[in-house]
């Protein structure tokens, strides 16, 4: 079994070399494996590594490599912000892996940020096919999630991977406060920096009457740098206290043994500072690499760190770390060893992901998808907007069983993480999967649904599925059973009232089965027992609702005005995310209906004047009640409640059927209301756009212009 290392990549590079240190003696105490390395600078990268090398920026040598290998892990380096020149060797790589069959793993490596739409696309294009990505920090976990790999996302264990309880021989006689300083000729190549040192060290020692210990950095980064004694010996040379330096060629068992002698351990590198941890000693940082502060905090010592510009408080922070330092050993004592035991569950899944236990399920060819729903499933695999904000909004609740309903490939499931156990099933056979705690079924949402029947779940979600459901009510019915009595689901719509299809510009899905305008939509739910808590748009705006892929902000986005109450939602929501809870069902329309059918219109009205009055927003409940209290022959009453409907909804064809069969005419003042109203009155059109310029929106009146010179577009 052949394993190749990639981005192990330049053996300076101290701040991966402590974690490829642990992943290489985990791997070898699992794997019968020939290990190789690959690195910009081979020959150097075979000395740190005592390994076989080849060079990274070699195309031809590297493909061969990963030809030859049975996993390739990138390890331990930060792997992109997105920007083309770190991404485009690695989207090769990657990709030549792919089309190899060689599954790759992401080993403690950080992501991002990433601020263009193109990196984002060849981020996300890269990573997909990857069998596991273990982030070093919780960003870029979070980075993962929000640019929806398809690729299980975890948060590395990180540095407790060098193996043993700290060494035997217990504290030196006396305060010991240790200094590992970088491997190298100079502290940070500043004078500066050593004098703020040498200051600190001073008052440490008068107030503590301690000696200082300087300790070599032993990792594999040091085996071709040059002796790091030099600033040790100058600084200690300088400070008054007693002092020893520890700075030859120690190799990592006495290097551990020096560290667990120490009370204190200041680490100007990411490794040293792993290792100290390791050896439960406390530390204070004083470098800046980025997954310092994170992977401090994950250990028990939040804050533990200066910042290169804070020489000034540099004494203050080394007293105050020596003062808690019998806190901070016990803090370490108490989170290492879980941390530890996640290190080893890690690593067993990284060997078995090398032995071909967790295939890597590959996208079909385009041309094997055929058409119809394979196609349909297949392309909605991607984050579009509304997937970011419902996985945004369901990491808001507790994790646990999650089941989301035409899931394409689970791409969800994937945005959430693994702390969430999901389920999802879709119409296309093509994209089923299974694997621990995640799972992708294949069935229709209108047939039986295909699991156990005690089988409760703490979140259902149905993201751009009901518009194509035959029995909405059946399908809102068993998402009612499914949830737990505490659980939540998430349901999308789309908005058939929207402002541009109301005034003739819509499109439809030709799969579309539904008719239902959003506030019919919402009380609906209501009457099926899921109580909205809370109605979000996806996206808001005058104009079409925009492609799921079109990273561009609307019109009322650039304008600053991405927020609107509920009543503007779902005017100009192009897309609605109800968030509900399972709830008793209430009386609605079909009840007013059948008191209405055997002549009790007394108890239809007061049925459908509740409902209104809890629901002032809903066009259809005024409507309801209109026709209520018109079937009791209370015409002006009636005549009210139908011109308050339209008001809210000018465009719904019901209501105006409702208001000419009493003779009765709407008069709005309102520019928006009368455009949808008429959407082929010139003096509206320009009357909606000059209150949107006089209250500083100017891009949505520039759409508001656009859509009154586009033809209109009605569908029949």
């Amino acid at each position: 079994m052949n394993v190749l290392l990639l981005d192990a990549s330049d053996p300076a590079e101290t701040a991966s070399t402590g974690v490829l240190a642990g992943l290489l003696a985990g791997l070898r105490a699992r794997l019968p494996a020939r290990f190789t390395v690959a690195a910009r600078d081979p020959a150097g990268a075979a000395l740190a590594y005592g390994l076989p090398a080849v060079a990274s920026d070699d195309v031809v040598e590297l493909a061969a490599a990963i030809g030859d290998a049975d996993l390739v892990v990138c390890g331990g380096a930060h792997f992109t912000d997105g920007e083309a020149s770190d991404l485009h060797p690695r989207l090769a790589t990657l990709h030549v892996a792919a089309r190899l069959g060689r599954p790759v793993v992401l080993y403690g490596v950080t992501v991002g940020p990433i601020r263009s739409a193109l990196g984002r696309t060849a981020t996300r294009n890269a990573l997909d096919g990857c069998a596991w990505i273990l982030a070093a920090d919780r960003d870029s976990v979070e980075a993962l999630h929000h640019l929806g790999v398809r690729a299980p996302v975890d948060l590395g264990a990180g540095g407790p991977l060098l193996g043993e309880e700290p060494a035997s021989s217990g504290p030196a006689a006396g305060a010991v406060l240790g200094v590992s300083l970088p491997r190298g000729t100079d502290h940070g190549g500043a004078e500066e920096s050593e004098a703020a040192l040498v200051e600190a060290l001073d008052a440490w020692h008068q107030l503590c009457g301690g000696t200082v210990w300087f300790l070599s950095d032993p990792t594999p980064a040091g085996a071709g740098a040059p002796d790091g004694g030099d600033a040790a010996r100058r600084i200690a040379a300088r400070i008054h206290g007693p002092s020893a330096v520890h700075a030859g060629d120690a190799d990592p068992a006495a290097f551990r043994d020096q560290m667990a002698r120490c009370e204190l351990v200041l680490c100007a590198e990411l490794s040293p500072l792993l290792q100290t941890i390791d050896a439960q000693v406390p530390v204070l940082s004083l470098g800046h690499h980025p997954t310092t502060a994170d992977w401090l905090a994950r250990v028990g010592l939040p804050g533990a760190t200066v910042a290169p510009d804070a020489r000034a408080c540099l004494a203050e922070r080394i007293i105050d770390a020596w003062h808690d330092r019998r806190a901070s050993r016990a803090a370490l004592a108490a989170r290492l060893p879980a941390l530890r035991e996640l290190a080893e569950l890690q690593l067993d899944h990284l060997a078995a992901t090398a032995t071909g236990l967790l295939p890597v399920a590959p996208r079909p060819p385009r041309a094997e998808l055929g058409s119809g729903w394979e196609r349909e499933s297949w392309n909605h695999d991607r984050p579009h907007r509304a997937l970011r904000v419902i996985a945004d909004l369901a990491r808001g609740f507790a994790p646990g069983p999650v089941l989301d309903l035409g899931s394409s490939t689970g791409r969800l499931g994937h945005m959430l993480g693994p702390a969430w156990d999901y389920t999802g099933w879709d119409i296309a056979a093509s994209v089923a999967s299974e694997r621990r705690g995640f799972r992708v079924l294949t069935a229709d949402v209108d047939t039986e649904w295909p699991l156990p029947q005690e089988a409760r779940y703490s979140l259902v979600i149905a993201s751009g599925v009901l518009e194509h459901v035959e029995g909405m009510g059946t399908v809102l019915d068993r998402v009612r059973e499914r949830l737990r009595p505490d659980g939540v689901a998430l349901l999308t719509l789309t908005n058939l009232a929207h402002f541009a299809r109301g005034v003739g510009h819509d499109t439809r899905h030709p799969g579309w089965r539904f008719e239902l305008r959003p506030d019919d939509w919402l009380l609906a739910l209501r009457e099926r027992g899921l109580e909205p808590i809370r109605v979000i748009p996806t996206t808001v705006g005058y104009g079409p609702p925009p492609d799921p892929t079109d990273e561009e902000p609307t019109d009322l986005e650039r304008d600053g005005q991405g927020a609107p109450g509920l009543a503007r939602a779902l005017r100009l929501g192009h897309e609605l995310i109800a968030v509900c809870r399972r709830s008793e069902p209430r009386l609605g329309g079909d009840a007013i209906e059948a008191r209405l059918a055997r002549g009790d219109t007394r108890g239809a009205i007061r049925i459908a004047t509740r409902r209104a009055r809890s629901h002032p927003w809903a066009a259809r409940a005024w409507a309801d009640l209109g026709v209520a209290l018109f079937r009791a022959g209370r015409r002006e009453a009636a005549a009210d409640a139908l011109l308050r409907a339209a008001a809210l909804d000018p465009a719904h064809p019901g209501i105006r059927d409702d208001l000419a069969a009493l003779g009765l005419r709407i008069q709005l003042s309102d520019p928006e209301s009368a455009v949808l109203h008429d959407p082929e009155d010139a003096d509206a059109w320009e009357g909606l756009r000059a209150q949107l310029e006089a209250e500083g929106l100017f891009h949505a009146a520039a759409t508001v212009g656009a859509l009154a010179r586009a033809p209109l577009r009605r569908v029949a």
